[in-house]
């Protein structure tokens, strides 16, 4: 496979180069396929087969369907939730489980546990214990 072709302009926070076409945002990706290949179909996503948001190389673009896209980084082992823990977490599965067990037995405050566990606020907390987050 050749090298990837790194978007260098305005990027979103997941990486994926964003750029002004025709009065319209384009994912730089999106809008490089468009230009080699022509139209994108309705429902189709424009995956890369490096796995690198900011590549526009059209030779590492195909298209797919999102369940498809959900699959193969399952697949790769590129999914947060089979690691069990999001990349941007605070805290592990492990200690959401103690947060839980400490507050059900009582005696400490949400506040208390979200300044003990490194969290910014108590409604870190209430997410927990209501399963909103780390179900």
């Amino acid at each position: 496979m050749s090298d990837c072709i790194i978007w260098e302009k305005a990027c979103n926070k997941q990486g994926y180069g964003n750029v002004w076409f025709k009065g319209k945002c384009w994912k730089a990706h999106r809008l490089a396929y468009y230009k080699a290949y022509g139209d994108i179909p309705i429902g189709m996503k424009v995956l890369h087969s490096c796995d690198n948001p900011p590549c526009v190389n059209v030779g590492h673009l195909f298209l797919g369907t999102q369940l498809y896209n959900m699959k193969d980084m399952r697949s790769k082992g590129r999914s947060p939730f089979q690691r069990g823990f999001h990349p941007q977490a605070i805290i592990t599965r492990e200690q959401a489980n103690k947060i839980r067990d400490e507050y059900i037995a009582g005696g400490i405050s949400m506040s208390k546990l979200a300044s003990k566990y490194g969290l910014r606020s108590k409604g870190s907390i209430s997410d927990i214990l209501a399963r909103r987050t780390w179900a």
